[in-house]
């Protein structure tokens, strides 16, 4: 029995053995045509499908783990999620190259798209940290870097700090980046309207506050509840029913109150539209959500 048992063992050991050595050969074999691998992913990402090309950067990297463009491949990970939409996913794969390939020439790159991935997940601060970062390198994006920073000065509505930074010295890559500075005294001029005014306004007349923020459906509405009530309410004491007069004198209260807080809400977000609208032509105009500049497939 022993001596059967002993054979066993061998002859389990001497197959897992090939099966090892057959697999880090097969390993090998996928990493010489790591060209093939390496170029249907590309296809796959200048196609617009990222999610696949991820996979077969994934199945790269896996099977050339060692080799020098798997770097590339990690890179190109993180812009492809970033393509997606999947902004955190993006953020950490950047943040896990930044870890592995401290040395690499794309490091300012990944810095650019850690700080572009921030921004898109409204962590203005961390987003100018990394770009922060990519003007320590001295490199060719650091232009581009400037124009974020402000640019996420703009998205938090810090208006007056975002126009007080300096216009970089020539030259300019892009092109359009005097123009962007230039552009930026043009936020002076969104339409902004007092949100206590319009308070105010529907205290002394129900509805006048919505019409100072051009909302007139909600300022016929709110005119004609409030005018109806406070009538009803005033017909009933009139006629001494005051239990019908004290509760629409409550429902009025109610509905009053509810028109000051309506026209102030209602100011505030006509504000957040004009806003809005400037910064979506400013990205628009300049680029302000691109990353063409960074390595492409």
């Amino acid at each position: 029995m022993g001596s059967r048992m002993r054979n066993f063992i061998l002859r389990s050991g001497l197959i897992l053995t090939i099966i090892l050595k057959s697999g880090l050969g097969q390993a090998q074999v996928d990493c010489t045509s790591h060209g093939a691998i390496m170029g249907f992913a590309d296809h796959l990402y200048n196609q617009g499908e990222y999610y696949r090309a991820i996979t077969e950067y994934q199945r790269y990297c896996f099977l050339c783990e060692n080799a020098e463009t798997c770097e590339l491949a990690q890179f190109r990970i993180g812009m492809a999620y970033y393509h997606g939409e999947r902004y955190q996913d993006a953020f950490d794969e950047m943040s896990s190259f930044q870890k592995h390939y401290p040395e690499s020439h794309l490091l300012p790159s990944s810095f650019f798209l850690s700080g572009r991935a921030a921004l898109q997940l409204n962590d203005f601060s961390m987003g100018r940290n990394y770009f922060c970062r990519v003007l320590q390198t001295d490199s060719s994006l650091a232009s581009r870097a400037q124009v974020q920073i402000v640019w996420s000065l703009l998205l938090e509505r810090n208006w007056e700090k975002a126009r007080k930074m300096v216009k970089p010295d020539p030259p300019y890559d892009p092109l359009w980046i005097p123009a962007f500075y230039d552009d930026l005294g043009s936020s002076r001029a969104i339409p902004h309207k007092d949100p206590i005014l319009a308070a105010v306004l529907s205290a002394g007349l129900p509805g006048s506050g919505h019409a100072y923020c051009r909302r007139y459906r909600d300022m016929i509405t709110a005119f004609l509840v409030n005018s109806v009530l406070i009538w009803g309410a005033l017909t009933a004491f009139d006629h001494e029913e005051q239990s019908l007069g004290l509760t629409l004198s409550c429902v009025e209260l109610f509905f009053y109150s509810g028109t000051i807080l309506s026209s102030y809400s209602s100011v505030r977000k006509f504000n957040r539209e004009q806003e809005k609208r400037w910064l979506d032509r400013m990205r628009e105009n300049y680029f302000l959500d691109d990353i063409s500049e960074l390595p492409p497939p």
